[in-house]
């Protein structure tokens, strides 16, 4: 259900944009350098993972047709497209989620909070989409990207 309402806020807000478009955002050297706890994470039942200890101070090189980086984001040669997404679209509809429920309804309001609580100023929000995995780069500003894995979202600065 959550992959449907997303694909559905990607097709009411425009087709995707190929990743040779004139203008693409997101090459460059990026640096993860913070990850925090994500809203969505369940308190009761915490996720405990060394993802972020494995991440934090990796460098990942994007281009128009490929990722060099740390495992998920170390794909090498892939299919990138940038799509533009609303805030609830964001860490695949994470940030309107119910921790409690996460298959449950969206909060549209919440998802707004939390998306400004981070940083976003302005949607709908370009969104990189790579083909060798599921993390997506949010691009909250010209030096800053954000990712979500593993109930954590991770921010990569711009070098």
């Amino acid at each position: 259900m959550l992959f449907r309402r997303l694909a559905f806020s990607v097709l009411v807000l425009g087709a995707g944009v190929p990743a040779f478009a004139a203008d693409f955002p997101f090459e460059g050297s990026w640096k993860i350098s913070k990850a925090t706890v994500a809203p969505w994470e369940d308190p009761a039942h915490p996720m405990v993972t060394d993802h972020a200890e494995r991440y934090l101070g990796k460098v990942v090189e994007i281009t128009p047709d490929a990722l060099k980086g740390p495992d998920l984001l170390g794909c090498g040669k892939t299919e990138i497209t940038i799509e533009p997404l609303p805030y609830a679209g964001l860490f695949e509809g994470g940030l309107a989620a119910d921790p409690k429920d996460p298959g449950g309804k969206y909060d549209e309001a919440k998802a707004i909070r939390l998306a400004l609580e981070l940083g976003f100023t302005a949607e709908p929000v370009p969104t990189l989409f790579q083909g060798c995995s599921e993390i997506s780069l949010h691009k909250r500003d010209d030096k800053t990207l954000l990712f979500g894995m593993n109930n954590r979202i991770f921010t990569l600065e711009k070098q």
